[in-house]
């Protein structure tokens, strides 16, 4: 099957990225899944259709951020159909025709969940920054002319302990994440 990749507006900008999915079934292309950068279509034929996303707070109901069955059960019973979802955002798509009813009436009711979702993705690039000017510091300023080899990584270690330790920590913080 045929599948197109493409970059989709940041999480936290849910109008831009309702408005973007529902521009792409117009020329032709259905979402898959939502990933953390990139979004997966699928070719349809064009089609007129609403896109809703539904942000679950963290830790909501001690489950992640996962959407309870019961709650999907409710929007697929107002006309929504679920697509996917990813960490706090679960997106849902409806014919632009049927009389399927918003999820919000007033933006206010979202704020807090669209500020939790906005933290997450500043707090995301905390570990890349401080990886990336800790590369900065050691090639600015490296510790051996041997460059390497097992002798640059151990004076290092033997010269500067606490910055390779805390150099190992942030990879190992990234690998995690």
């Amino acid at each position: 099957m045929k599948y197109r990749y493409q970059f989709h507006p940041y999480d936290y900008v849910l109008g831009e990225n309702e408005k973007f999915y529902s521009d792409m079934e117009r020329k032709g292309w259905r979402l898959v899944k939502h990933g953390s950068s990139l979004s997966k279509f699928v070719p349809i034929e064009p089609d007129r259709t609403r896109y809703r996303i539904e942000i679950v707070p963290p830790g909501y109901m001690e489950g992640g951020c996962t959407l309870p069955e019961e709650q999907k059960a409710v929007y697929e019973d107002c006309g929504w159909e679920y697509v996917t979802g990813r960490g706090l955002l679960h997106i849902f798509r409806a014919p632009e025709d049927s009389d399927a009813p918003e999820f919000y009436a007033d933006p206010s009711e979202q704020a807090g969940a669209v500020e939790a979702l906005r933290k997450q993705w500043m707090y995301n690039w905390i570990p890349i920054a401080a990886l990336t000017l800790w590369n900065l510091f050691f090639i600015r300023f490296p510790v051996s002319n041997v460059r390497g080899s097992l002798s640059f990584w151990y004076r290092g270690l033997m010269e500067q302990t606490l910055a390779v330790f805390l150099y190992i920590l942030v990879v190992l913080g990234l690998l995690y994440m």
